[in-house]
């Protein structure tokens, strides 16, 4: 028979030995594990640093095409807007000569020239500003605004847009608005998009304004009585280069940009753009803009009905721009104003004219050969002489805050319009 201890005995030995080759078979799959997931983890870490190098490689070139971008806009702007601001000046001073003689007929061919070039203008300027926004270069000029005469400035110039279309341009102010610190150029070129927005798409209708303020802020509130729009029509509002629907371009134009650029300069001054539409109803676009903690409480001081005083003396203005046409539709418009002129074809002539002249103003081009804009008004502003000249940077690069940084006391947007330059002049000079 069999001793009982010893199958005992065996069955211990069978179960100490298969728990032995599972330990062994247990730490041989962890053992597999750990490897592969090591290898995993290598393989893991070789995509990464790959991915990565990948990645700073895209950034690089991104940023390489952005900057490349970034020059090209700049070189474009100059190209086109130089031509503009001769096209634009020349036709307003020829169309005051043919006021002047009365020949009627001459004064409409100028005028369509005047719309045609502002319109190529505008689209110009609006391609700029959607790829500086987009490049985060945008920067924000703040200064006391009047806005009671921001608002009269857009009535003024969109009333014959609003009533091209046989609109009715209701207009309302809701107390005095007072003066606020903001962006104006900002401000201004959004109530004027939403504006001529408003007056494009209603026929026959009614355009309205209500501007007010309150302790909130500052409410512009634009509706019309026009087409309005679909919620799917709606969500692409801010899109840039859309419209509601491909039939809506067709029929009322447009490149799709005024309302994107809009928006984006309500982010810009920590304000935002709402808007109500329906089909058939016309819509209201509400801009709403905070007020800076810096911004005036007190009214808007009082003035003549022209806006300004007539002055009381004038002087010589030095021009510093290398464009022969520029000097000249510079000198004619200052001439007219009743300035003596001075030219200079380069910076570094310019440089010398206003140490000998010693004129009472200098408006200055920024892009030019050899010495640039930037290099002359640093220059001026080194020597104690001259240093106390103001200098207005008249140029198509928009490049307020880096003028005004550099020593400029303003700055002017190539087209020139003549009222503009003429306001900046007496501004700094009576």
């Amino acid at each position: 028979m069999t001793n009982p201890e010893e199958v005992y005995k065996r069955a211990l030995e069978r179960e100490r030995l298969a728990r032995k080759e599972a330990e062994r078979l247990l730490e041989q799959k962890s053992r597999e594990l750990y490897d592969f997931h090591e290898s995993q983890k290598r393989e893991l870490e070789r995509l990464v640093d790959e991915r990565t190098r990948e990645l700073s490689v895209a950034r690089d070139q991104a940023i390489e095409a952005s900057r490349a971008k970034s020059q090209f806009l700049a070189k474009m702007s100059h190209e086109l807007r130089t031509p503009l601001n001769a096209i634009l000046g020349y036709s307003e001073m020829l169309e005051e000569d043919a006021k002047d003689a009365g020949r009627a007929r001459d004064v409409d061919d100028l005028r369509k020239i005047q719309v045609a070039g502002k319109h190529l203008l505008s689209l110009i300027n609006d391609v700029l500003d959607l790829s500086k926004i987009e490049a985060g270069q945008m920067a924000l000029y703040l200064e006391e605004v009047d806005l009671d005469a921001l608002v009269r400035e857009v009535v003024a110039t969109v009333r014959p847009i609003v009533e091209k279309n046989r609109n009715a341009f209701d207009v309302q102010l809701t107390g005095e608005l007072g003066v606020a610190r903001t962006d104006v150029t900002k401000v201004r070129q959004t109530l004027f998009n939403l504006l001529s927005n408003a007056a494009k798409f209603t026929e026959g209708g009614t355009v309205s304004l209500q501007a007010s303020r309150d302790r909130l802020g500052l409410r512009f509130s634009v509706r019309d009585t026009g087409i309005g729009m679909t919620e799917e029509q709606k969500a692409q509002l801010f899109q840039p280069f859309r419209q509601a629907e491909p039939s809506t371009a067709r029929r009322y134009g447009g490149t799709g940009l005024g309302l994107a650029i809009s928006q984006r300069f309500a982010e810009l001054l920590g304000g935002a753009i709402e808007v109500k539409t329906a089909p058939g109803a016309g819509s209201t676009f509400t801009l709403h803009l905070p007020l800076s903690e810096a911004a005036s409480e007190a009214p808007a001081p009082q003035r003549g009905a022209s806006g300004s005083e007539a002055p009381s003396h004038r002087g010589l203005v030095l021009i510093i721009d290398d464009d022969e046409a520029a000097r000249e539709l510079l000198g004619r418009i200052l001439a007219d104003e009743g300035y003596a002129v001075a030219f200079a074809r380069d910076g570094q002539q310019g440089i010398e004219l206003a140490r000998s002249l010693k004129p009472r103003a200098i408006t200055l081009d920024v892009v030019m050969p050899k010495v640039d804009g930037w290099s002359v008004l640093s220059s001026l502003k080194a020597e104690p002489e001259v240093s106390a000249i103001p200098v207005i940077v008249v140029s198509v690069l928009g490049e307020r805050s880096l003028a005004m940084s550099v020593g400029a006391c303003d700055y002017v947007t190539k087209p020139v319009d003549r009222a503009d330059l003429a306001r900046v002049l007496r501004t700094h000079l009576e």
